[in-house]
């Protein structure tokens, strides 16, 4: 297939996110093609076109407004898919050339921390399970407050039981783990992400949860360095960090749940931890607290939430053909939320398109 340079890009950026659908950003839209946007056009009511690359290649595309996509992308999310935003990140006066562009961001149902995303007092929790026979390691987190932990089930049937209380919006498993049993309408249908099993490995959770947690040994959170509960946190920690580019620096402490229900804390966390409450779904129905899954929106919790909503930064307003020289990324709605993948936070630009959806850039 002959391939454009714009093309050539999109195609790269695409085979390192190729789980979820990419927003490409040109000019004032991020575009989506081939199945992206046959997938995409009908869950956000947008028409779905056509681009031609060259005499040889066309793909499907649509487009969606860059001052309105956060509105896009909870559709999305709504519907279980997960969303990789790719910015420029060159100066489009300095390219010389195609601008260069990386995946910035990576939203998933149970990542997101932008509060433009979350329902008033949402709770969205992502699940890491290890299943070896006679134990399921359970961690949980709620990305937007940080409140982290875990339990270590007796079997299948504690393990679910618990998920259920949680009703997490996505699971993350180990490649080669069975799926059954861990995914059905009782726990809430959430998606189901697979990553390598090494990423559930304890030596290499005890190094990320101990770099995390700010701590020289995880027995001060009642963990034991060669245990699979270790393992499955390490996999959450490194999940927020692939999708967002950066380690978690709201998450201080780890809630231990040990059978029965009752959780082991660090005395700092029995200081700091809220009393259950009442808490409003998404559909606007009460809901009655209820274990790890049920804690009202806290005063920690709104401002763990706003330190995620400043790292977000305001969205920008739209840009039109007479806008001056390229601008610093104002126009992303997710420019501060990671950087380059890997830790570097990346400087993003925007660069007004003429053509709008058409351009070329």
């Amino acid at each position: 297939m002959k391939q454009t340079p714009m093309l050539q890009q999109y195609l790269e950026l695409k085979r390192q996110v190729e789980d979820a659908l990419l927003l490409y950003r040109l000019g004032d839209f991020y575009e989506l093609f081939f199945e992206d946007a046959e997938l995409a056009a009908p869950i956000l009511g947008i028409v779905l076109t056509k681009r031609r690359h060259n005499e040889e290649v066309s793909s499907p595309m649509c487009g969606i407004p860059h001052h309105a996509v956060a509105s896009y992308v909870g559709k999305l999310l709504d519907a279980g898919l997960k969303v990789a935003i790719a910015e420029q990140v060159e100066d489009p006066a300095k390219a010389g050339g195609l601008v260069r562009r990386a995946v910035i961001r990576v939203l998933t149902p149970g990542t997101v921390t932008e509060p433009e995303l979350l329902g008033d007092g949402e709770r969205r929790w992502i699940a890491a399970l290890c299943d070896v026979g006679s134990e399921v390691a359970v961690a949980f987190l709620e990305a937007a407050s940080g409140d982290f932990g875990g339990s270590s089930c007796a079997s299948r049937r504690e393990a679910r039981d618990l998920l259920a209380q949680l009703r997490p919006r996505e699971i993350l498993l180990p490649q080669g783990s069975p799926v059954d049993g861990f995914a059905g309408a009782d726990v809430g249908s959430p998606v189901v992400t697979v990553r390598p099993a090494p990423w559930f490995e304890a030596a290499r959770g005890e190094g990320l949860l101990r770099q995390v947690l700010g701590v020289g040994s995880l027995r001060a959170f009642d963990l034991e360095p060669t245990e699979h509960l270790v393992g499955a946190a390490g996999a959450l920690v490194e999940y927020v960090r692939t999708s967002q580019g950066e380690l978690p620096r709201h998450v201080r402490t780890f809630d231990r749940r040990r059978r029965g229900g009752e959780l082991v804390l660090d005395g700092a966390a029995r200081l700091a931890r809220p009393a259950p409450g009442r808490r409003r779904s998404r559909g606007g129905a009460p809901r009655r607290g209820c274990g790890a899954g049920g804690r009202s929106r806290t005063p920690r919790h709104a401002e763990r939430a706003g330190e995620a909503g400043r790292r977000l930064g305001a969205r920008g307003r739209a840009s039109g053909p007479s806008a001056g020289p390229p601008r610093r990324a104002g126009g992303s709605a997710f420019r501060a939320c990671g950087g380059s993948r890997g830790g570097r936070r990346a400087r993003c630009f925007v660069e007004p398109a003429p053509g709008g959806a058409g351009s070329t850039g």
